[in-house]
């Protein structure tokens, strides 16, 4: 039921609206993870996160977040405020805390490192959807050499401009710079006026991932990129 008053949309925005917003910036930032795509189970997380967010708004405002629900206090005498206050619990601070990365510290690492040789049972499950995804998570700019199920070679250039699929989309590529390659799989220079090249690698027999300063690379392309 949509909200009627001005508590009932308050309350909407504060307890309803919050997870379900960090929920789609988390998505869209960190790509789509198995757990994402039933909807059922993407509804109770952004539940409980709508919980979490309200919680620590009543924890902070205290009383003056009841009042505004109950029809009263402070905020609602003031009109422009209630509507920021709105605005910043429902939409801007659970964008934001969608979009923070904590970062890296030192100890940290350390600590994951001597767990993994210690308790591998416990911490070596990687939440990556597909083996596609960790290596274009990670790949950087680099050659891609592609053999499909009729035996032919094919490759390019994948640089700031290209783009890999995720999870649950087909596996497809798009290379910045097509290349010509042999029969037995060498690279035989770039294409000529390449504009780039739409690979669909759902169906091969093997994909290399070729670092461009790496001796072998840069001898097999005859150029880095």
């Amino acid at each position: 039921m949509a909200p009627q008053s001005v508590p009932q949309l308050l309350l909407f925005l504060t307890f309803v609206v919050p997870g379900f917003v960090y929920q789609s910036v988390r998505i869209s930032v960190r790509g789509r993870l198995p757990l994402d795509v039933e909807l059922s189970a993407r509804i109770v997380r952004a539940v409980v996160a709508s919980a979490i967010f309200g919680l620590v708004y009543v924890a902070i405002l205290g009383r003056h977040l009841v009042d505004a629900v109950e029809g009263r206090g402070f905020v609602l005498a003031h009109p422009r405020l209630a509507a920021l206050l709105a605005l910043a619990g429902g939409i801007v601070i659970p964008s934001v805390v969608a979009l923070v990365r904590l970062p890296e510290w030192d100890w940290v690492t350390r600590l994951r490192e001597w767990a993994q040789e210690r308790l591998p049972e416990f911490v070596t499950y990687d939440v990556t959807p597909t083996a596609w995804d960790k290596t274009f998570q990670s790949s950087g700019e680099c050659f891609i050499r592609v053999l499909n199920r009729e035996g032919r070679w094919a490759g390019g250039y994948y640089g700031a401009n290209s783009y890999a699929t995720s999870f649950p989309e087909p596996q497809q590529l798009f290379l910045e710079r097509a290349y010509v390659v042999s029969e037995d799989g060498t690279f035989e220079g770039e294409v000529p006026g390449s504009a780039g090249v739409l690979l669909d690698c759902s169906d091969l027999q093997l994909l290399q991932v070729l670092r461009p300063d790496e001796d072998g690379a840069a001898e097999q392309v005859g150029e880095k990129g």
